[in-house]
């Protein structure tokens, strides 16, 4: 893929900026997801979007049009076939595309289960965040860690 074509590497915001990062200012269910009602949910997937450079306006669009930009994103850093992070966080997009699809089907006939897989998609992104974020120990030539840290 040429160098021109990838995504541009995210920019890290403010400490003010950080809200949709792994801790979350609402409380957390049973399951440890943010208890974040469906519009806050919404906001929050719209936010990590935005970070990994999709252009969306600040209402959250449509279930179906978050899924479609998730969808980009992932296959942009799938394709990416050098970098393991940009792959691990290519394969959380792609889990994410699949909740969102089902969120957006399941939102009339089963609200609370679309709710529960749109907080599990808040954490996924952060958690795909989190991957590009945070740097990996130095490899020896086999691929694995120089060191275990310990």
């Amino acid at each position: 893929m040429p160098a021109e074509a990838r995504l541009p590497a995210p920019v890290n915001p403010g400490p003010a900026q950080q809200w949709p990062d792994l801790f979350w200012p609402a409380e957390r269910t049973l399951s440890g997801l943010p208890r974040l009602t469906a519009a806050e949910a919404l906001v929050c997937i719209s936010d990590l979007l935005r970070w990994w450079g999709v252009p969306l306006e600040k209402p959250a669009g449509s279930i179906f049009q978050l899924a479609e930009h998730c969808d980009d994103v992932g296959a942009a850093l799938l394709a990416d076939v050098g970098d393991h992070q940009r792959q691990a966080a290519g394969v959380v997009m792609a889990r994410c595309v699949r909740m969102l699809d089902a969120a957006d089907e399941l939102s009339t006939v089963l609200p609370a289960v679309a709710l529960q897989h749109l907080r599990t998609v808040c954490a996924a992104l952060a958690s795909a965040r989190a991957f590009i974020t945070t740097a990996l120990p130095p490899e020896t030539d086999q691929g694995r860690p120089a060191e275990l840290p310990g």
